[in-house]
């Protein structure tokens, strides 16, 4: 996630793909990038901490947390962060 003019992302495109799979152009002004990364970090933490809650509510029901993440994570409810972060 990166912002600034074009004329300044095309000479660096090779360089910042290189160092991550995606490169995201998200506008031309300082701190668009930063604010973007927080936006995205913002929902990983809502995602995390609500997948928490429902595995503790899950669990104080008496259901395995194993069972929890195998069907949520094959449900409507499955995330990025419920699949890699839950186990």
């Amino acid at each position: 996630m990166a912002a600034a003019a074009p004329s300044v992302i095309e000479p660096a495109r090779a360089l910042l793909t290189a160092m991550g799979e995606k490169l995201f152009h998200v506008g031309e002004q300082a701190g668009q990038g930063a604010m973007m990364k927080t936006v995205n970090q913002l929902l990983c933490g809502v995602h995390i901490a609500a997948a928490a809650e429902g595995m503790a509510l899950a669990e104080k029901a008496g259901i395995s947390g194993q069972v929890v993440l195998e069907i949520l994570g094959g449900s409507a409810a499955a995330s990025w962060m419920l699949n890699n972060r839950g186990p």
